[in-house]
Parts: structure tokens; sequence; C-alpha cells
């Protein structure tokens, strides 16, 4: 019987630290999928926002309505004021630099990746997209083609660019590209396009600097709500079946709360999100309307 106890006690001990092993690799995993994540959320800092960014310079239909004359020296003058303005935000970030980060996605041979910025009335923001060759010169096709989406950040058509986007294969792929999809276009956002916050949470510690953010007009969290995010289960999960890669990640957004969102991708190329699901684990919203 004692030999019984003592195999048993051995079992379970060989189980416990197989167990803390996995976990303990599982938590390295998420702080460098973190560490990519804030360095992308830096990265994009270096964006200098375009105030003088005239969206209605490239809206025939607000330029007729207001008998507004393109040869005007008001038009013209707006006109380069605009042009500068984005200009400006083009040459403080090269969206190309998050590949330097995102080590496991890269484009598809022979595609580039650039971004236009576009306003409407609700807000300013880039949108990403994708080009053959090394160089885009047809800007206005590109403009007119945005231009008749809805503002929606998370409308298709504003992330068709990841239909170019490659990934080795990995877990740390898989999830480099759903990050990707989230915070790529995170940055030199104007009015509406704020409520594009979505923050990636890999870590406890992460969670926990959000939680002690003191701040009267975006952050202000009860002891429920505290309480409520503390039991969250963090970690990234990244599984992989026969025919499909299945991302779990949980995120905060001022307008919404913590959210577990599990992407669902084909997995092999070209890749594309099959169902993206939302869950909400603890509500919150500041209160705020734009």
């Amino acid at each position: 019987m004692f030999k019984i106890i003592k195999v048993l006690l051995l079992s379970t001990l060989i189980i416990l630290q197989f167990n803390s092993k996995i976990y303990s690799q599982k938590k390295q995993k998420a702080e460098l999928f973190q560490r990519q994540v804030d360095a992308i959320k830096e990265l994009q800092k270096k964006a200098i926002y375009p105030k003088k960014f005239q969206y209605w310079l490239k809206d025939a239909k607000y330029l007729k309505s207001f008998n507004i004359d393109k040869k005007s020296d008001w038009y013209l003058k707006k006109k380069k004021e605009s042009d500068s303005a984005i200009k400006s935000l083009k040459s403080s970030l090269n969206v190309k630099e998050y590949f330097n980060i995102l080590t496991n996605i890269s484009m598809e041979k022979g595609w580039n990746i650039d971004y236009i910025y576009k306003g409407d009335g609700s807000g300013s923001y880039p949108i990403l997209f994708t080009f053959k060759g090394n160089k885009f010169n047809d800007w206005d096709k590109i403009y007119k083609k945005y231009n008749k989406e809805s503002s929606s950040l998370h409308s298709e058509k504003y992330i068709d660019y990841l239909n170019h986007i490659r990934c080795d294969g990995t877990s740390d792929g898989f999830f480099q590209y759903v990050a990707l999809s989230i915070i790529g276009s995170q940055f030199a956002l104007g009015w509406h396009a704020n409520y594009h916050d979505d923050r990636i949470i890999c870590t406890k510690k992460t969670l926990n600097k959000i939680l002690k953010l003191k701040d009267e007009k975006w952050y202000k969290f009860n002891d429920e709500q505290i309480a409520c995010a503390k039991k969250i289960k963090i970690l990234p999960v990244i599984t992989f079946n026969e025919n499909k890669v299945k991302v779990r990640v949980v995120i905060f957004t001022k307008w919404g709360g913590f959210i577990e969102r599990i992407y669902h991708i084909k997995k092999s190329n070209p890749y594309k999100f099959i169902k993206i699901e939302n869950n909400v684990l603890c509500k919150y919203d500041c209160g705020i309307m734009f």
C-alpha cells in the first residue's frame, strides 16, 4: 500500500511539474506577444496627426453643393495645406516598419503595403491597402474605391489588405496576423474614429495597468468591474485543426469593456477570417460620445 501511495504521489508531482512548465511557457509567449503589440503602439505614436487635412477636397458632391471653384486661390491654399499635412503624416510613419516587429508575418511576394488617409463627416483615419510592385501611383483610383465605403473601420473592405499578408504557419504568425488586423490602422485618428480603440491584452501586468488608470473622463472603474476583470483568463490561446486556426485574445475598449474575441482563420494561403466571435467578459463604458 505504501508503495502504491508513493507511486501516486510521484505521478501527481510529475504532472504538476509538467503543467507548471507548460503554463510558464504560455506565460512567456504571452509576454512576447504583449511586447510586440506594445512596440507597434509605440511606433504609431510617431505619426503626425494631419490637423489641416481637408477631406472635402476630394468630395465632388461637396464641392458642387457649395459651388467651390477648384481654381480659386482659397481652394488652392486649402489643398496645399492639406497635401502638406498628409505628406508630414506619411513621412512620420511607414507601415512597412510593422514587419520589423511582427517578424512571423510578411507581404506576399511581389506585393507591397501603404495607406491613404480618409475623412468624412464622422472623422478621419488611415486605411491600409496593398498593391503589386514597388511603387503606387494611382492615388485617385484608390481614394475613389474607399470613398464609396461606409466610415466603419471594421468594414471588410478596410481590412482586405490582409489578403496579401502571409505568415509562417506558427502560433506566433497567426497571433501577429490577428494583431495587425486589430491595431494596424490605430494611428492619427480624428473625432469619431477614436472609437476604434481596441487594446490587446496578453498579460496580467497590462490588465492591471489599465485597471489602475485614473482619469475621470476616460477611466473610472468601479469595484465590481475591477473584481470582474481580475478573474479574466488573459493569456492568448492559439489552436490548430485540420482546416482552420482559432486565435483567442482579450481586448479592452472604452466603449464596451473587456471582450473575448475569437478569430476563426482559414489555415492555408490566402488567409481569411471565417468567423469572428465577440464575448463581453466585463462591461465598461466611459460614457463619452463624440
